[in-house]
């Protein structure tokens, strides 16, 4: 094997090993805190329109270093690698969202139904420095690199055909079921993709105490499993997710509303298939923020802020959620 070959194959193992230190695991498609605290208390029969704006933005880096031995060559080879990776990267959707509240009771439940479909642009700018030398010889080379691409397409969209929402004087009860369709832009070997590229189920339960008789105070528990089927293009199964979202919600005069929340989500399956590069650990992430929000009466419309903020992640890179978001009813 020639010296250059030796090279090339270090030069993609070095890549291999910083990307991982930036993000290991496979993500799946819930964005924890995209839906308002008080999204559990399903609202009366009618129509709904909602609208979802935001921005994913991850800003991270990694190192890593390791010898590795070129496979198939006598005498052995060995290799210094290393590799430094900066990602800064943006996801910004703008998703409408239909809800319809039928009149009909299910299990004395208000039942309806939501279909979402996520206008995505994705923005993803990725540096690179690497270095291999060889271990017995004075040869080294050194490189850095630099991809910026980015893409505006259609997202993956979500369709729910089961939405359910029970009634008590101080708890209100939600449960939902939908799925995501592989319909964003995917290609394994791209970094703009729109989507995931396969179809996942979403089965969410949450609620919602009122801690007084004007339900000005509430606390709210909501929780996610995803289920997650093979790619379409690639024999990778992304490992099922469990989130468990959590918060606290006071509104003042019936109109302005505060709320503090937080989440954690686990990853509780292996990635699988023989597409797989990395070996990765389970996902694990965690993260805090807030919620404000106003309502307009006489417009039938409420205005809201949220803002998220990773603080513990394992096989994910730390990220920052700002959304703006728009309810009309009719």
């Amino acid at each position: 094997m020639k010296w250059k070959s030796i090279l090339v194959f270090g030069v993609l193992a070095s890549v291999l090993f910083a990307c991982r230190e930036v993000s290991a695991g496979e993500p799946a498609h819930y964005l924890p805190g995209i839906f308002p605290i008080r999204f559990v208390a399903i609202p009366p029969p009618g129509p709904y329109y909602l609208q979802f704006n935001f921005d994913y933005h991850i800003d991270e880096s990694g190192k890593a270093s390791k010898v590795l031995t070129i496979p198939g060559v006598e005498p052995p080879v060995e290799l210094n690698v290393s590799a430094g990776v900066d990602v800064d990267h943006d996801t910004i959707v703008v998703a409408p969202t239909g809800i319809w509240i039928t009149p009909l009771k299910l299990l004395q439940a208000d039942y309806g139904i939501a279909f979402m479909l996520p206008l995505t642009y994705v923005d993803t700018d990725l540096e690179g420095s690497l270095k291999v030398e060889g271990v017995r010889s004075e040869r080294s080379v050194s490189r850095e690199f630099e991809l910026d691409d980015s893409q505006f397409n259609l997202g993956d969209v979500f369709f729910a055909p089961f939405l359910a929402g029970w009634h008590w004087p101080r708890f209100d009860l939600m449960a939902l079921y939908g799925f995501y369709a592989p319909t964003g832009k995917h290609n394994s070997s791209d970094i703009d993709n729109t989507g995931l590229g396969f179809f996942e189920h979403q089965f969410q339960v949450g609620g919602i105490g009122y801690l007084d008789e004007e339900k000005s105070l509430g606390l709210q528990v909501l929780g996610t499993y995803e289920l997650n089927h093979e790619k379409i293009d690639e024999d990778v199964t992304v490992g099922d997710y469990v989130t468990l979202e959590y918060g606290v919600s006071k509104i003042f005069n019936g109109v302005f509303e505060v709320g503090l929340r937080g989440y954690s989500m686990w990853q509780v399956q292996d990635d699988s298939g023989s597409d797989l590069i990395l070996d990765s650990p389970k996902t694990q992430a965690h993260g805090i923020g807030g919620q404000i929000s106003y309502t307009i009466p006489k417009w039938k419309l409420n205005v809201g802020l949220t803002y998220m903020q990773d603080i513990d992640n394992t096989g994910r890179p730390e990220a920052e959620l700002g959304l703006l978001t728009f309810t009309k009813w009719f």
